[in-house]
């Protein structure tokens, strides 16, 4: 750009560069990887989805007859764009495809159910109740919500309250520090789905807006070295959970929480530093799992165990009808009774799987009496209850351990619960064909990160000069924002320690200036001038702060530096530059509108930032030079008939000569007469 002003002053005059021109730079901190890349040319891609409770009724590899998503959320962020959609390993929609400049979704919904949904394709849900609360960015648009309750939808849900919350954050130029890049949020609570009368086939206890939650985010995490990487994190809290299992005889009771009754969290988080290590793939949890067999006449906890104590193997629970209460005479509809408890058309298509399947004809083979039916249906099976807490590659079996890959790629998912509900077995020797009835997942988790750089992120600088054009022998100004005003939403967190030093010589010509003050009009705390030459100078400031807003307030305003200037009177024409560099590092990061508890809160606490802007101008013009005084002209005396000037006293002489010589004529003359 330099070249091009030099080449435009030439033909066109400086005065041409008055207005100035800005570039805002993202210098590599010091210590930063070789490989580290600017914000602007990162490449990256990640998503985090999770459900507190996902029900999917007989379910095939091309659909299921009805999905059931309570407290569901998601997260995705891509450098190159959302043109794809993102589905979840249950094939619920994470994030439907958006444009190519859009670069994070968020996305948070209370309940969704779907009829017949086609698994292959993004076939969405079609009642998303109090609607899905979705936000995306850029542009930023601060947070989404949608809220409904109580609500009571006969056979599909009833529930006090569910709602869902969802923000996006992004800027091509400046890295969003200290909160998410994207977050979803979703809460049910007090809900019961697929219900007939007052019986759900899933139900959670409790109320309030944190009953049952979960929460999606993607967001940037420090790797100590001046440089950031990609995370992503799903967490559940998971209320109170009861599943009634085929025709009412036997629910399923679920609870996880911490010692001390308290509904805590359950998290995934994927993370990539973008570097040859570090990549990390973490299930966190401090909760105790409870797991409850209720009949009508007794309740017994056949598991409870800290979560942390669950190998990588799991844990796995066959449910064997041996559980039923004594009086098995209700087994004879027990297959057939899971329909009663769904809408139609859901129920009546069960319906007309199970009769055409063997069970029920096995079932009525088997006899009259409870101590017949009781000999043979101990090799009957509902199906197995799976506890795991290692995550594994998403798509593949529970025994598929996922693996992070170097520093560039981590992804996993896992079901802290997982609930197959199928009649399988034998009766009498006999086989029956299995039949899938329900596959139900308390506590789904599922992250992905992928980075192939680290990233290094800058600090938000702007300066301008007033005025942009000046003359030789006048003042200016430059003004100085640490951080940008128009960038105060991207970095969440306060900055300490701020640094600025400010350079100032010349972009174009040869002009010479000298500073003569440095503030900081906040504080008047004053910068060190040193003026290096009539055409250098370097101003420092150091121990700033810039003191982040308290979270839902107005942004406080930004560090304003002013640093006045004088251009000497015989200052040749043309461009002053200047460029300001700025050093801080961030402390009590507040996680935006999720909170300063969250990760991304906690990951941009204690980053190294540097950031700079450099200004041409203003245009200095050389002042005219002074009008010369011409000198004054000799008098001419009046014409008297003399000849005047230097042949005046020759022609006198003459005069005097001819008349001395006349005289002597005469005197001759009157001699010899």
């Amino acid at each position: 750009m330099g070249a091009g002003f030099t080449r435009l002053a030439a033909g066109a005059g400086i005065s041409v560069l008055s207005l100035g021109v800005g570039m805002s730079q993202a210098p590599v901190a010091v210590a930063a990887p070789t490989n580290a890349v600017s914000w602007t040319n990162a490449n990256f891609h990640g998503y985090a989805t999770g459900s507190e409770v996902h029900l999917g009724v007989l379910p095939t590899s091309a659909l299921t007859l009805a999905d059931v998503e309570q407290a569901f959320s998601g997260a995705t962020t891509s450098s190159a764009g959302l043109t794809n959609p993102q589905l979840s390993e249950y094939k619920a929609v994470v994030q439907s495809a958006q444009a190519g400049t859009v670069k994070a979704y968020g996305l948070g919904s209370g309940l969704e159910v779907g009829l017949g949904t086609q698994l292959s394709t993004t076939d969405q849900n079609q009642i998303k109740l109090a609607g899905q609360a979705t936000q995306l960015a850029p542009p930023n648009g601060g947070t989404a919500s949608k809220q409904v309750g109580p609500i009571s939808v006969p056979g599909v849900v009833n529930a006090s309250l569910l709602a869902g919350h969802a923000t996006a954050l992004y800027d091509p130029q400046v890295c969003p520090l200290g909160q998410p890049i994207s977050f979803g949020t979703g809460d049910a609570a007090a809900a019961g789905v697929l219900g007939s009368g007052t019986t759900s086939t899933v139900s959670t206890a409790g109320s309030g807006t944190s009953t049952a939650q979960s929460s999606s985010e993607t967001y940037l995490s420090s790797n100590g070295d001046g440089t950031f990487g990609l995370s992503t994190r799903a967490s559940d809290i998971i209320a109170p959970v009861s599943v009634n299992l085929p025709g009412g005889a036997l629910s399923l009771q679920i609870a996880v929480q911490s010692a001390g009754g308290i509904n805590d969290p359950v998290s995934l988080t994927a993370k990539t530093t973008g570097e040859s290590t570090g990549a990390s793939l973490t299930f966190s949890t401090d909760d105790v799992l409870q797991i409850s067999l209720v009949t009508q006449s007794s309740t017994t906890v056949i598991l409870r165990t800290p979560l942390t104590s669950i190998g990588k193997g799991g844990l796995h629970i066959p449910l064997a009808t041996n559980a039923l209460a004594s009086d098995l005479t209700q087994l004879d509809g027990a297959a057939s009774g899971v329909a009663a408890t769904l809408p139609a058309p859901v129920g009546s298509t069960l319906s007309g799987v199970l009769a055409n399947s063997s069970v029920s004809s096995l079932l009525s083979t088997v006899g009259a009496t409870a101590s017949q039916i009781t000999s043979q249906v101990a090799v009957l099976s509902l199906g197995s209850i799976d506890v795991d807490t290692y995550p594994h590659v998403i798509g593949q079996a529970a025994t598929d351990a996922a693996t992070p890959v170097g520093g560039t790629a981590a992804s996993g998912s896992l079901d802290l619960l997982h609930l197959n509900l199928a009649l399988s077995g034998t009766i009498a020797g006999t086989p029956i064909t299995a039949v899938p009835i329900a596959d139900l997942a308390v506590g789904h988790l599922e992250t992905s990160a992928n980075l192939t750089a680290p990233i290094t992120c800058s600090l938000p600088v702007i300066k301008t000069a007033k005025p942009t054009a000046v003359t030789a022998g006048q003042t200016f100004t430059y003004n100085i924002d640490v951080p940008d005003p128009a960038k105060l939403d991207l970095i969440d967190c306060n900055l300490d320690n701020v640094s600025v030093t400010d350079t100032i010589t010349d972009f174009q010509g040869l002009p010479t200036f000298t500073v003569t003050s440095a503030t900081d009009t906040a504080t008047g705390a004053r910068g060190a001038i040193d003026q290096v030459s009539p055409n250098k100078a370097i101003v420092t400031w150091t121990g700033l702060k810039y003191t982040v807003a308290t979270a839902g307030q107005p942004p406080n305003p930004p560090i304003p530096l002013a640093i006045g200037l004088s251009v000497a009177a015989t200052s040749p024409s043309g461009v002053i530059t200047d460029t300001a560099v700025a050093q801080a590092t961030t402390s009590s990061c507040q996680g935006g509108a999720v909170g300063s508890t969250d990760a991304s809160a906690a990951a941009g606490n204690g980053a190294a930032l540097t950031g700079s802007y450099t200004l041409n101008a203003p245009s200095v013009t050389a002042a005219a030079p002074a009008a010369t005084t011409p000198a004054t002209a000799a008098k001419t005396l009046p014409f008297t008939g003399a000849m005047g000037g230097f042949w005046q006293p020759i022609g006198g002489l003459a005069a005097l000569g001819i008349g001395a010589g006349g005289l002597i004529l005469v005197r001759r003359a009157r001699r010899l007469n």
